[in-house]
């Protein structure tokens, strides 16, 4: 599994950065920049397509940070935490690049601290569990290989049609191999790091948690990262196991009915899914 999330990373990051390399030298939007590519009126329909990007970007990531704030601040119900992640988004947005980019100089440290404790953490325990890191507790196969590694490369590329709104902030002055090789090592560093401890936490968690357990998290992943073969996988697998379609579908919203618990676990699953940078 870990190799698989580093020749993901490695290969797909690549041509995310290079959208990234462009952003400084040409200054423009990334869809601007797509008309020479495609042309004026050919640029419409890619546009199209990476507005609904935005769209299902901002829609998973506030609904995730609404699941969040009620698993950890337990007082704030569902509405209050989705308003509250909006409004503080919303701030962000209207006040712009800037407070975006001061943020970021203080959060990318405590975020890679945070980041470098899990994985030793998370590492250790599963180490100290027993458990095949390697396998996760099964033989390799190169379907498992290459649909983990496509999923991580997909994964790096759908940063791609919008990585230079950011970078063409950048002076003019920037040369394209710094844009390049700062963008490439913090992304794969970061994913790297962040589906390691994925893949380390399922390791140890693998002889704990019951069958249906695993295949509701499976699920949940699956659905998260819009790997459909793998949904359809865990849906197979829940109703293998006695879950009606009502069940299945009630998981895409949180889980309801289950113990709060499992619910948390559920939650925990897809932040990892959603959001390992």
């Amino acid at each position: 599994t870990i190799l698989a999330i580093i020749s993901g990373s490695l290969v797909g990051a690549v041509f995310m950065a290079l959208h990234s390399a462009q952003g400084s030298k040409l200054g423009v939007p990334q869809m601007i920049q797509a008309r020479a590519q495609f042309g004026m009126y050919g640029s419409v329909p890619i546009t199209v397509i990476v507005v609904l990007i935005y769209v299902g970007w901002i829609v998973s990531l506030m609904v995730l940070a609404q699941q969040t704030l009620s698993a950890v601040f337990t007082g704030i119900g569902h509405t209050a935490g989705l308003l509250l992640s909006t409004a503080l988004t919303l701030t962000a947005v209207m006040v712009g690049y800037q407070l975006i980019l001061r943020f970021n100089r203080i959060m990318v440290w405590l975020s890679g601290l945070a980041l470098v404790l899990t994985l030793v953490y998370t590492g250790m325990e599963a180490g100290d569990g027993g458990a095949s890191i390697t396998g996760a507790g099964g033989s390799f196969s190169w379907a498992g290989f290459l649909g983990m590694a496509s999923v991580v490369g997909v994964w790096q590329l759908s940063y791609a049609p919008y990585v230079s709104d950011y970078s063409r902030y950048l002076p003019s002055s920037t040369g394209t191999r710094p844009a390049f090789w700062y963008t490439y090592a913090g992304t794969v560093l970061g994913v790297i790091g962040a589906m390691t401890v994925g893949a380390f936490a399922a390791t140890e968690q693998q002889t704990n948690l019951s069958p249906l357990t695993r295949a509701r998290i499976a699920w949940v992943v699956a659905r998260q990262d819009r790997a459909w073969y793998a949904l359809g996988e865990a849906r197979s697998r829940l109703r293998a196991l006695g879950q009606t379609d009502a069940q299945i579908t009630a998981l895409d919203a949180g889980g309801a009915g289950l113990e709060a618990k499992d619910q948390a676990l559920l939650v925990v699953a897809r932040n990892l899914a959603a959001s390992p940078v």
